[in-house]
Order: C-alpha cells, then structure tokens, then sequence
C-alpha cells in the first residue's frame, strides 16, 4: 500500500460555540489542510496518483473559503464551521476526485500547528 500526503492552506475566521452555547468572537487562523491518499500499485509511470492532481483539486475547493468568515459561506451558514466539519466537509468534496484506483484515507484541518482535527471516511 502506498500513502500520498498533500497540504494546502487559507486563511480565513470562523465563529464556533462556546461551552455556555453562544458563539465566540470571530477570529481568524492560517488553516492548514493535510490529505492523505492511498493506493495498493502504482501506474504505469511508478506513481500512485499524481501530487499536483491532488494538490490543484484540493486548492480548487478551498479557494472560494479564503479571506472569508467560514459562518458565511455553504454549508457552514447553516452548521457551525469547526476543524471537524471543514475536515469532513473537504473529505467529502475531494473523494469523488480522486482516481477510481486512489481511496481518501485521512483529512486533516489545522488551525494552529498543534491543534488539528482528523476526518476518516
């Protein structure tokens, strides 16, 4: 099995809900995107799916979030944009993009460097 490993970043806010159930001040990150592709062979030119591929897919669905507050942009006016929704938000826009013979393994959202949140499909 070989595993595939893409990042892309943006840089937007969001609002989550606090403990007490109100939402927090709006405040902004430099999110970082991390996905992860796996293959059992590789093709005919000795890779498992092309990293630019990935990459372009992946920057392509996060282009219309960048500069934005995520709280105002589909699906995220109607739920509240944390890193484990944009994670499986992304996991699901990007799978279908993938080659038949590539499976999405893991999504990773980052808002700092050391606090991610992981989708698995």
């Amino acid at each position: 099995m070989f595993e595939l490993t893409v990042r892309c970043g943006f840089r937007a806010s969001h609002q989550i809900l606090e403990k007490n159930g109100c939402l927090e001040a709006p405040h902004e990150h430099d999110w970082s995107v991390e996905v992860v592709v796996a293959a059992v062979d590789l093709d005919s030119r000795g890779i498992a799916v092309d990293f630019e591929d990935v990459q372009t897919a992946l920057r392509d669905i996060l282009e219309p979030m960048e500069g934005r507050r995520l709280n105002e942009v589909a699906p995220f006016a109607a739920v509240i944009p944390s890193a484990e929704g944009i994670a499986r938000w992304l996991a699901d826009r990007i799978a279908p993009l993938l080659p038949a013979r590539v499976s999405l393994r893991r999504v990773t959202v980052w808002e700092r460097p050391d606090c991610g949140a992981a989708f698995l499909p």
